[in-house]
C-alpha cells in the first residue's frame, strides 16, 4: 500500500467512500472522540464501554495497548479479544491514511509529468487532426522524459538522511548560520520541505513562492540562501515580520564575515527575502495582491506564477490558502501541511461532497484537538515501558471529579503544568497543580476511600485514552480529504504525502498540487 494518496478522476470514488466510511465510523464512537478523559470519574466513561472490550483493557500488557495503535506491535496471543474490538482497531487501520514518512519523492515527478502530460495532449487533439491519438502522443513524451531524466542529478526527488549535513560538506561553516534561532524540530522540517518545495518549483520552472504564515521567516531563508529561490514572508503579526527582517540582516551579515576571511561561501541571492504584512482571505483582492508581488519580486504581473507555501498552518488558515490556490490564476503550486485543527472556525468542511453526507457527527474542539495528539510518541512510551508516566492522566481525572465537588465552577480550569508528575504523590500533585486557583486544600481531604480506589484504577483511564487516541488518525484522514476532494471539485488534482516523521513532526501530511 502506499504511503501516499493520489485524488484524481481515476481514485475520487474511492476517495468519496472512505470519507463515507469515516465519518460513520466516527458516529458510532462519537461519545468516545467528544468525551474528556479528564471526566473519566466524573461522566463514569468506564462503564459506557462493553463488558468484553473492559475485560481486556483493564488487564491488557503495555504493549498489548500499543497495538491497538500501531499494528505493527504484536499483542500478547495469550488473550482472545472480542470480535467487536477486532473490528474496530481494522477499521481504523484500513481507513486512516498511512502515517509513515516517505522515503523519497520520485512519484512526485510521475504527477508531474502526467499533468503536463494531460496539458500538451489537450494542446495537441485542438491542433492536431482527429486522426492524432493520446496513445502517440503518450509515446513520444516517454522518449522525451527518459532523456531528460538521464541527465538528472541522483539527488533529484530524494531526501538526504541529513539535509543540513549535506549542505555542511559544501560548506561546513554554514551549519551555526542556518541553525542559529531554530530549534531541531523547525531544522528537520525546514530541511526536508526545503528540498521538496526546490526540486518541484525547479522541475516546472517556477522560481517565485509566498511562505504564508511565515512567521521568524526561517523557512524562508533557507529556500531563499540555499536554493535561491525568490521568497516572499507574509504573516499578519507585525512582530514576527520584524524579527524575520532581524534574522535576514544577521544572515547576510554571517555571509560577509565569512566572505571577508576568504571562506568558500553561498552566494547572497539578487532578491533577499522580502516581507508582506497581510491577512489573506478568499475573497481578498487579487489583483492587489499581486501588484504588492509583482513589486516585491521586481517582476511584471504578466509574468508572475508562484508557490503557495505553508508550514503548519493553524486552524483557518490551511483551508484559506486552499481556496486562495483554486481561485487565483497565479497561484501554479501548493505546499500546505495544517494544524491547530481545534481552532477551526468556518471552513469545514470544505467539500460540497462531504457537505451533502447525511451524519450526526459534527467537528467540534473537543474531538478536533484530539486529532493534534502525537499518536507515536504515546504509542514509544507504551512499548518503551515508560507506561506510569502516564499516570498523570488518571491524577488529573480524579482532581477534576474533586474540583467539581469543591465548586462546579472550577469545571475544566487551565491547571499549572507539573513537570515528572508520575514521581510525585497525589497529593504533591493535587497541589502543585492547583497552585493558581484560589483554593486552598487540606491534605486530609485527600484521605479518602473513594480517592485511593479511583487512583487504583489508573491503568483503566490509560485503557481509555488510548482507545480514545486510537480515533484521532480517522479524525485528520477526514479533515484532509474533505481538503483534497475539495481541491478536484474545483478541478485540481492533489497528493496528500507523510513528508514527516511523525515522532518528530506529529502534524505531518502535506497537501500538494501543481496547475497545468
Amino acid at each position: 500500500m502506499s504511503h501516499w494518496v493520489e485524488v484524481n478522476d481515476v481514485t475520487i470514488e474511492r476517495i468519496r467512500r472512505r470519507l463515507t466510511e469515516c465519518v460513520r465510523l466516527l458516529e458510532i464512537y462519537s461519545w468516545v472522540v467528544d468525551s474528556f478523559v479528564l471526566d473519566f470519574f466524573l461522566d463514569s466513561h468506564w462503564s459506557h464501554l462493553p463488558e468484553s472490550w473492559c475485560n481486556i483493557l483493564k488487564h491488557c500488557s503495555p504493549q498489548t495497548l500499543a497495538s491497538l495503535l500501531d499494528p505493527n506491535i504484536p499483542a500478547d496471543q495469550k488473550q482472545v479479544w472480542p470480535l467487536s474490538l477486532l473490528a474496530f482497531k481494522k477499521s481504523i487501520l484500513s481507513l486512516s491514511l498511512s502515517r509513515k514518512q516517505v522515503s523519497d519523492f520520485k512519484f512526485v515527478k510521475a504527477f508531474l509529468d502526467s499533468t503536463v502530460l494531460n496539458e500538451r495532449a489537450s494542446k495537441k487533439s485542438k491542433q492536431d487532426s482527429p486522426k492524432a491519438n493520446f496513445s502517440e502522443i503518450e509515446t513520444g513524451l516517454k522518449v522525451e522524459d527518459e532523456q531528460n531524466s538521464n541527465k538528472m542529478e541522483k539527488e533529484k526527488f530524494c531526501f538526504f538522511e541529513d539535509m543540513l549535513s549535506v549542505l555542511e560538506k559544501k560548506n561546513p561553516t554554514l551549519k551555526q548560520i542556518f541553525r542559529k534561532h531554530v530549534k531541531p524540530k523547525k531544522q528537520y522540517e525546514l530541511a526536508r520541505l526545503g528540498k521538496f518545495t526546490y526540486d518541484i518549483l525547479n522541475q516546472i520552472n517556477v522560481n517565485c513562492l509566498i511562505d504564508v504564515g511565515s512567521g521568524q521567516g526561517h523557512l524562508a531563508r533557507y529556500l531563499c540562501y540555499s536554493y535561491s529561490l525568490q521568497v516572499a514572508c507574509v504573516d499578519s503579526n507585525k512582530d514576527f515580520t520584524d524579527s524575520a527582517r532581524k534574522f535576514d540582516i544577521q544572515l547576510e551579515q554571517s555571509f560577509r564575515k565569512l566572505e571577508r576571511r576568504g571562506e568558500h561561501c553561498l552566494h547572497i541571492p539578487h532578491t533577499a527575502p522580502v516581507h508582506v504584512n497581510a491577512w489573506l482571505q478568499p475573497v481578498m483582492d487579487l489583483q492587489a495582491f499581486h501588484s504588492i508581488l509583482s513589486e516585491k519580486f521586481h517582476i511584471y504581473d504578466t509574468s508572475l506564477r508562484y508557490c503557495i507555501l505553508g508550514l503548519h498552518t493553524c486552524g483557518d488558515l490551511g483551508p484559506v490558502l486552499i481556496k486562495m490556490y483554486a481561485q487565483d490564476t497565479k497561484a501554479t503550486v501548493l505546499n500546505s501541511i495544517g494544524c491547530c485543527y481545534m481552532k477551526i472556525k468556518e471552513h469545514f468542511p470544505m467539500s460540497l461532497f462531504l457537505r451533502g453526507v447525511e451524519t450526526r457527527w459534527k467537528l467540534n474542539y473537543t474531538n478536533a484537538e484530539l486529532a493534534c495528539h502525537a499518536i507515536e510518541m504515546y504509542t514509544e512510551r507504551l512499548r518503551e515501558g515508560e507506561e506510569d508516566k502516564l499516570k498523570v492522566h488518571c491524577y488529573r481525572a480524579v482532581l477534576e471529579k474533586f474540583l467539581m465537588k469543591k465548586d462546579p465552577a472550577l469545571k475544566h480550569s487551565i491547571l499549572r503544568t507539573v513537570s515528572r508528575a508520575h514521581t510525585l504523590t497525589f497529593l504533591e500533585y493535587a497541589v502543585k497543580a492547583t497552585s493558581k486557583l484560589p483554593l486552598g486544600i487540606d491534605p486530609l481531604e485527600f484521605d479518602t476511600e473513594e480517592i485511593r480506589e479511583e487512583l487504583s484504577a489508573w491503568w483503566e483511564v490509560v485503557g481509555y485514552y488510548t482507545l480514545r487516541l486510537a480515533l484521532a488518525p480517522i479524525l485528520e484522514t477526514v479533515i484532509l480529504l474533505d481538503r483534497c476532494v475539495f481541491l478536484y471539485e474545483n478541478g485540481f488534482r492533489s497528493l496528500l504525502i507523510p513528508l514527516f516523521d511523525p515522532i518528530i513532526s506529529p502534524r505531518n501530511q502535506l497537501i500538494f498540487s501543481a496547475k497545468n
